[in-house]
C-alpha cells in the first residue's frame, strides 16, 4: 500500500527546495502579481528559501515523500510568524501536479498534523479554488473554521492533535 511521509528538510534539501518552490511560484503566479516575473536566470523570487534554510528556528521546512519518492515541500511556521491564537501555520505548501487529485496532499496535510499538536493555521488566496477547496478539506474534519484575512485571502483554522 502506497504511503506518504513527512520529514524534516536538511541543509541538503535547499536546492531542492529552491527549484520547487520555482515551480511553486510559477503557479502562484495565475493568482498573484508577485509571482509574475523571473530574474536572469529563470527564478522567481527564492528569498524565502533562503530564510527557511537559516538559523531561524521559527520556521521548519517538511519534505513530502509518497512511495520513496520526493512529492512536495511545505513550511510548518510558530510564531511570530503566526495569525494571534495559533500556535502553527501551514505556511507554505505544495504537491507537484501530477499528485493532485490522488488524496496524496490530503494525506501529507494530515501527517503533518500529526508532528504536531495545537490550533493551526493557513492562510490562501481567495481567488485560488484548488487551494481553497483543499484548505476546507483538511480543516473541516478538525472543526475549521474559515473567514476572510487581509485583502484577497481566506484563513483557515483548526485545533488539531499530534501523535
Amino acid at each position: 500500500m502506497a504511503q506518504t511521509n513527512v520529514r524534516a528538510a536538511t541543509a541538503a534539501d535547499k536546492e531542492l527546495f529552491k527549484n520547487l518552490f520555482n515551480v511553486y511560484h510559477s503557479e502562484l503566479g495565475l493568482y498573484c502579481s508577485e509571482f509574475q516575473d523571473v530574474d536572469g536566470n529563470g527564478y522567481f523570487d527564492n528569498h524565502y528559501v533562503d530564510q527557511y534554510f537559516s538559523d531561524d528556528k521559527s520556521l521548519l521546512p517538511l519534505v513530502i515523500e509518497h512511495d520513496n519518492r520526493i512529492v512536495g515541500v511545505a513550511v510548518v511556521s510558530i510564531p511570530p510568524y503566526c495569525a494571534p491564537g495559533c500556535d502553527f501555520c501551514l505556511q507554505e505548501f505544495f504537491i507537484v501536479g501530477y499528485y493532485r487529485g490522488t488524496g496524496v496532499a490530503e494525506a501529507a496535510a494530515r501527517a503533518i498534523f500529526g508532528l504536531f499538536g495545537g490550533r493551526f493555521c493557513a492562510a490562501t488566496l481567495s481567488n485560488n479554488d484548488h487551494a481553497v477547496d483543499f484548505l476546507r478539506r483538511v480543516f473541516t474534519p478538525f472543526g475549521g473554521t474559515e473567514s476572510p484575512y487581509g485583502e484577497g485571502f481566506l484563513m483557515f483554522e483548526a485545533n488539531v492533535f499530534g501523535n
